[in-house]
């Protein structure tokens, strides 16, 4: 049976018109049952329907008797339905979804415990976002659909959705479960898709570079008009180089204004891909964005690696450690960062020029991987020949580089005063891999056995909105 929500009415922020409708979720595994409510305060041309659901789900083997929701996928999970009705509007219309005012059991904070939207067209569900509660913390959690966090309906359109939450089937006992519990509210917020896209970060720095209305704005440059390796100690630029589908942007030079506070911690813009996501790399544990010593870098280790036959090989699964710490003090702020792989250089080759391909190692011998090659021919490139996964990761020595960090003296906003390991390997001599660090501003070598310094990278997902700043030091991208 589904209950009508009436018209709600547009709240104005800014430029923002941003309507906020709450459904209440209740979900207690041991009751057996979900509903779903509705919070009717005002009017709009936008109608939401909320529909009431009970829920029974099968006792499994791993529960001894107790009826708990364990699924091997989301199908055989009770689910909340709503629909969105924009076909009185005349607007376009982007909306997100959170889960707020929530009640829960510590112990479901776990990647096991998963949410899966659907639209339904036609009776047949197709699935637009997915993701789970690890990163679950205080009482509400934006839920991520798509790379960009926002679901889009167009002017005349109705669309039904299902929300789906239920936990995975594994082979461990989860009788802690018990008496698991999960409620809340679904809460939908609706604003046009040109305040979206005006309130984007990627949308400000390209504006700011195009109209350059302050001095300390880098200016927007073709990369046919660049010279990759050249000096860059005046330089200040975001250049456009052709992507995949769209075009990607990086920034070069001395730039100082690529500030961004997120998670309580000060990053600078590295790169817009062509996808829509956005690079960064961490300035600094706090949001003041000062250059302190040492200030951007998380942890001293080595870069990773395995001893086989009396051959030292670099690792780079070993990263993740580090990087999996990181991650996690980022808390429920990753349901904003896009998860995926981090491409990087792995080919190697008998000579430092890559005219011959060589995988294995033979004693008393060297290898010179693809990233030495490149930067001995003067090439700028990632071929993207192996990947890591996660949330957070290194820059490779591609980054760097387009940054207008060089063998030689140089300066970049990635400048300081702490070296920091790159997600790139150089050579392999006396039984030894090295892989590439920055130290003193300028690229060198470093032996995979030996300490480094790590300075993680994330990315920001499409679309991701911000709600102040220009970038500068005194004024930073604000993304809450």
């Amino acid at each position: 049976m589904l209950d009508t929500i009436k018209r709600q009415k547009l709240f104005f922020f800014s430029l923002a018109g941003i309507a906020v409708v709450s459904l209440i979720l209740m979900t207690s595994f041991a009751y057996q049952s979900t509903r779903v409510d509705y919070d009717d305060k005002s009017n709009t041309s936008l109608k939401v329907d909320s529909g009431v659901l009970d829920v029974l789900f099968k006792s499994t083997e791993y529960i001894n008797n107790l009826n708990m929701p364990l699924s091997k996928d989301y199908t055989n999970s009770g689910y909340s339905e709503f629909t969105i009705d924009n076909s009185n509007s005349t607007s376009d219309v982007a909306f997100y979804i959170e889960l707020i005012e929530l009640d829960y059991m510590e112990s479901l904070k776990t990647e096991d415990f998963k949410y899966t939207l659907t639209e339904v067209v036609n009776g047949i569900e197709k699935v637009v976002g997915e993701g789970d509660f690890s990163y679950l913390s205080g009482d509400s959690i934006r839920l991520l659909f798509g790379d960009s966090n926002y679901l889009n309906i167009n002017k005349s359109e109705i669309k039904k959705y299902r929300l789906y939450l239920w936990l995975k089937e594994t082979e461990f006992n989860q009788n802690d479960l018990e008496n698991a519990y999960f409620k809340g509210k679904i809460k939908i917020t609706s604003v046009f898709k040109s305040d979206v896209y005006e309130n984007t970060l990627k949308h400000n720095i390209i504006a700011n570079a195009t109209n350059n209305e302050n001095p300390l704005y880098a200016t927007l440059k073709d990369s046919s008009t660049v010279s990759l390796l050249g000096d860059t100690s005046n330089v200040s630029e975001l250049v456009k180089v052709d992507g995949d589908s769209e075009p990607a942007y990086y920034f070069r030079g001395n730039v100082e204004n690529n500030y961004v506070n997120f998670a309580n911690m000060c990053f600078r813009v590295v790169k817009l891909e062509s996808d829509g996501s956005i690079k960064l790399v961490l300035q600094s544990k706090d949001n003041t964005c000062e250059n302190i010593v040492s200030d951007y870098v998380v942890s001293e280790d080595t870069f990773g690696y395995v001893s086989l036959d009396g051959k030292t090989i670099a690792n780079v699964e070993n990263i993740r450690e580090v990087l999996t710490n990181f991650e996690n003090k980022l808390g429920n702020n990753v349901t904003k960062l896009k998860n995926g792989s981090w491409c990087y250089n792995s080919e190697s080759y008998k000579d430092e020029l890559g005219n011959t391909n060589e995988s294995t190692i033979g004693d008393n011998e060297a290898l010179y991987y693809e990233d030495y090659v490149n930067l001995n021919k003067n090439i700028v490139k990632n071929n993207c020949s192996n990947s890591l996964d996660g949330y957070a990761s290194l820059l490779t020595l591609e980054d760097v580089l387009l940054a207008g960090v060089s063998t030689n003296a140089s300066k970049s906003y990635l400048d300081g005063n702490a070296n920091y390991l790159l997600l790139s390997k150089a050579f392999y001599k006396n039984g030894v891999d090295y892989t590439y660090i920055v130290k003193n501003n300028k690229i060198d070598t470093l032996s995979v056995m030996e300490i480094g310094n790590y300075r993680p990278v994330i990315r920001l997902i499409n679309g991701i909105q911000i709600s102040s700043g220009n970038g500068t030091i005194e004024e930073p991208y604000v993304v809450d």
